[in-house]
């Protein structure tokens, strides 16, 4: 018998035959291949150059005949004779031969079980054929009629309780291009006796789904209680799913069916009302507001289409009636106010206009509304519609008074969260600096421990208050993107144009609307809300791969340098989150290491990485190949790792973008700043890995300079710079970041970091030293976090972050003396190491609020000790612990008039002073100063003295 085989000749298509050895089915092949070559060559006919759609194959078998193949296929043998013009004898046949069959009957393919598939596969490629065929030429009609008998035929041949559901399977594909074979289907199903389901032809799967869920919503029988269904089945849908139900005739029923329900508030008489005829729109709006609450937002588009015809038709009468045009009250304004916020400003923005067209308002609705997060979409829309003087009452009034009542509500929120963590992050700032990370972590997993233990019955535990605080700022901070996207869809050249913020308001050509749009994006330029969109960002970490998020904030970045700021702040959550864990990693020795760093810059070579920065997908590609030839080699000095990261520098410099040429990776920019850092990073991990002496280009904008003593131990110093020409040598923010005293970086996970120069250098500017100081901290903390992951700084944990983003509205109460000395404190210290009596003294603080431990930790360092390594730590430990607690705490007291005199600025207490021969003299020849605490050393060396009138042993190494 002869054998049917695959187009390729690569197996038998016969049921229980073991599969072909593979020369025989090299053999197969080769004869599929000279058989199309031969019919090819002997035919005239440009159909047989080349296989047609489900032509069927056999191989010539020992004993076959053409009359045996031809009805064991169930085919005639003219048309074997037809599709076969390369047999020159129809009566001889040879072994091994490749013959070439019709394709199956439709009543045969109904019979098999792949049957459909290649049904379906017929009527797509005949259906494109006839649609694509000259009209002058083809009888359209009658080729339909032709492929309408064959699914007749097709659907006739099967169980009759099976024929209505593959009709609909066959209807529901997609038939672009193949129209045709649409209608064919139809007049198919309609000779069957067949009525089939309306369709969005999204295919058979996700139609049968679409169809089940809407119905389950049909066979509720309240309007309310039908959408509440829908959306149940929407929400838990695919995309696929939820767009075939989006085009389905029931769902939209459904939805019509809601809206009318909202829309005969109208026309109901509300006879117990004070007002009936304003009662109207207020009940109105209120059922559209609880219809819409808990509506997925697709929908929620839904229902203001469908409410829309009704509500535009009702007011235009009410124009000419005895009461007037509708309106509405303050509450009903809000009502509107919440279901429009839960529009899309960009996908909506006709809907939106439609709504505002009729002039809905109330003078004291849109503040308050505004004020606790609401949404600009509608108060925006309804400025539109005013020409020439922007009405004060809505712009300043309303819409810029509800903004500044919000900016205070996020503010308090963001203190209400670091008051919370703010005895935590002291107890971190200064017990962590002289802990090594697993001594750290074990104290504040035992201070998170005790704060949940000592929750009273029916109190909100530590640790849930504080993810609740998190949770309110995060949400204040969606709530401020949404807004920013509000505002991009009311004025998209502010977004998308070129030039700084002044230049692209001249887009606008009404002066009051220009400075009302200027006051909009001023609004938006405050501290808590970079720092509110930063915490948003963290807690969903999906916004920062979804593109259209990234392009909004990228455009963000250009309206103000805070706004620039946070786009650096963002892409460097993504570099933490993709690239920093394999960076701090990295082994340029081991080809594994290096390949996984390679992938992890992949990774971060996303679209919304792209539009983030404002940069091509294209540009982004060359500006990563930049950052993978800056990474250390194997065998590499020090001064080569260097080397490669100015070359890095150099290349970044000359780098153009492909749309308009502009230089967009300098050292001003973020693009260019950001991709220094991650060349940076990679090249200090594996410096610090191995311990070499290293410093970076203090020239290049980057990010990260780590000193190592001449022992070759590093210091705890991290010193983060903004940007070339940002921070001067010398300067004042270089003496706030500067300094030897480590910061720890252990995040609990609670905090995005949100480091913010701008607002120091601004502090700095304006005789803030302490604002700024905080500010540069929260700076400083903030690239730490970033790159805090593995063995470069350990896992990325909490601390100074907390401390800037929590406090820095409030510094000036961080000062008070005795806050932190508490039983808390001496239990957190004990983790180091440090005995009850050392901890006790330990935990006192000075008069303006400081801890010694920060400058106990530099005089460590400083004498060659690394508080990160076990055996460093466990030796400075031992030494406090045999001080004699009396000297101790005499030690301490010095130490605190030391603090108090810098004000805490460690970077005013060098290893050196020139003051230091007299201050020996001195104290040496009155020791009473030192042993009454007034001694005030401000030098290391000056700090050994000390310790020498008190009779106790320096530090060594």
């Amino acid at each position: 018998m002869a054998l049917l085989i695959d187009d390729s000749g690569a197996r038998r298509l016969l049921r229980n035959l073991q599969t072909q050895a593979q020369e025989e089915r090299e053999r197969f092949r080769q004869a599929v291949q000279e058989a199309v070559g031969d019919r090819a060559r002997a035919s005239d006919d440009p159909r047989l150059d080349r296989q047609q759609p489900q032509e069927r194959l056999v191989v010539v078998e020992r004993g076959d005949t053409l009359n045996d193949i031809a009805a064991d296929h169930e085919v005639t043998l003219p048309e074997v004779a037809q599709l076969n013009p390369q047999v020159d004898n129809l009566d001889h046949i040879e072994t091994g031969e490749v013959l070439f069959l019709p394709p199956p009957s439709p009543t045969e393919l109904a019979q098999r079980p792949d049957g459909e598939a290649l049904f379906l596969d017929d009527l797509y490629t005949r259906g494109n054929a006839i649609e694509y065929a000259d009209a002058g030429t083809t009888d359209h009609q009658a080729e339909i009629d032709t492929l309408a008998a064959d699914v007749g035929d097709y659907l006739g041949a099967l169980p009759e309780g099976e024929r209505k559901a593959a009709a609909q399977r066959l209807f529901d594909e997609d038939w672009t291009d193949a129209g045709p074979a649409q209608m064919a289907i139809e007049q198919g199903a309609e000779a069957q006796g067949i009525v089939l389901e309306p369709s969005s032809h999204a295919g058979s799967a996700v139609e049968t789904q679409a169809r089940e869920r809407v119905a389950a919503a049909q066979a509720k029988t309240d309007p309310l209680d039908r959408l509440a269904t829908l959306n149940d089945g929407f929400e838990a849908a695919s995309p696929e799913v939820q767009q075939a139900m989006l085009r389905s005739p029931g769902a939209r029923e459904i939805i019509q069916g809601a809206a009318d329900q909202a829309l005969s508030a109208l026309t109901e008489a509300h006879e117990d009302a004070v007002d009936p005829h304003v009662y109207k729109s207020y009940e109105l709006f209120r059922r559209l507001d609880e219809m819409s609450a808990d509506l997925d937002p697709q929908l929620t588009s839904e229902l203001a289409e469908a409410v829309l015809p009704g509500l535009e038709k009702a007011f235009a009468e009410s124009v000419h009636s005895d009461f007037g045009a509708l309106r509405t009250q303050m509450q009903g304004t809000h009502h509107l106010l919440q279901f429009t916020g839960r529009l899309d400003p960009q996908a909506d923005t006709t809907t939106l206009d439609r709504f505002s067209a009729m002039g809905f308002y109330h003078m004291h609705a849109f503040a308050p509304y505004l004020g606790e997060g609401g949404s600009l979409n509608y108060p925006l829309s309804l400025v539109g519609h005013y020409e020439g003087e922007m009405p004060t009452m809505v712009t300043e009034g309303g819409i810029l008074a509800g903004l500044e009542q919000n900016q205070a509500r996020v503010r308090a929120d963001i203190e209400a969260y670091g008051n919370h963590l703010a005895e935590l992050n002291w107890l971190e700032q200064n017990g962590g600096s002289v802990m090594t990370d697993a001594q750290l972590a074990e104290a504040v997993d035992g201070y998170i421990e005790d704060q949940v233990e000592s929750a009273k019955p029916g109190e909100e535990d530590w640790q849930t208050k504080a993810d609740n605080l998190r949770a309110q700022v995060a949400e204040d901070g969606r709530q401020l993107l949404d807004n920013l996207a509000s505002i991009k869809a009311r004025y998209p050249s502010l977004f998308e144009g070129e030039g700084d913020l002044e230049t692209r308001l001249q887009t606008i050509e009404n002066e009051s609307e220009r400075d009302f749009a200027r006051q909009l994006i001023q609004s938006f330029d405050t501290p808590e809300t970079t720092i509110a969109m930063g915490v948003a960002l963290d807690a969903d970490p999906t916004l920062l791969t979804d593109p259209n998020s990234m392009r909004l904030v990228g455009q963000y970045g250009k309206l103000t340098d805070r706004g620039r700021k946070f786009v650096e702040e963002t892409a460097t959550q993504i570099i933490r989150r993709t690239v920093v864990p394999e960076l701090a990693q990295l082994d340029p020795s081991n080809p594994n290491s290096v390949q996984r760093v390679h992938n992890a810059l992949d990774r971060f070579d996303t679209q919304a990485t792209g539009r983030l920065l404002g940069i091509s997908d294209g540009d982004l590609d060359k500006a990563l190949k930049i950052v993978k030839d800056a990474l250390p080699q194997p065998g590499e000095t020090p001064a080569q790792a260097q080397a490669r990261l100015q070359r890095m520098d150099a290349e970044f410099e000359k780098l153009t973008t492909t749309r308009d040429g502009i230089r967009a990776f300098n050292r001003e920019t973020a693009p260019g700043q950001v991709l220094r850092l991650l060349g940076v990073i990679g090249s200090t991990a594996t410096t610090l890995s191995s311990h070499a002496n290293y410093q970076n280009d203090p020239n290049l904008w980057t990010g990260l300079k780590v000193t190592l003593d001449a022992a070759g131990v590093a210091q705890k110093t991290t010193e983060v710079l903004m940007g070339a020409g940002m921070i001067e040598r010398g300067g004042t923010l270089d003496n706030l970041v500067g300094g030897s005293n480590r910061m720890p970086v252990k995040i609990l996970g609670v905090l995005t970091s949100a480091f913010d120069f701008y607002n120091a250098k601004m502090a700095a500017e304006n005789n803030d030293p302490a604002g700024a100081a905080i500010y540069t901290a929260t700076g400083v903390g903030g690239v730490m976090a970033a790159v805090g992951t593995g063995s470069l700084w350990g896992p990325i944990g909490a601390g100074i972050v907390l401390v800037g983003t929590g406090i820095h509205m409030k510094y000036d109460q961080v000062k008070k003396a005795n806050e932190y000395q508490t039983d808390i404190t001496i239990g957190f210290l004990q983790h180091a190491g440090f005995s009850e009596t050392a901890a006790q003294a330990l935990s006192d603080q000075s008069g303006e609020g400081y801890s010694v431990l920060p400058l106990l930790e530099r005089y460590a360092n400083s004498r060659g000790l690394d508080l990160d390594d076990a055996a460093d730590q466990q030796a400075f430990v031992d030494w406090i612990n045999a001080m004699p607690a009396d000297r101790l705490g005499v030690l301490r007291d010095n130490l605190h008039r030391s603090l108090d005199e810098v004000d805490n600025d460690l970077a005013q207490i060098p290893d050196a002073s020139e003051d230091d021969e007299f201050f020996a003299f001195n104290n040496t020849d009155r020791p009473h100063f030192t042993y009454s605490g007034y001694a005030t050393p401000l030098s290391m060396n000056q700090l050994d003295v000390t310790l020498e009138i008190l009779g106790l042993q320096p530090l060594v190494s």
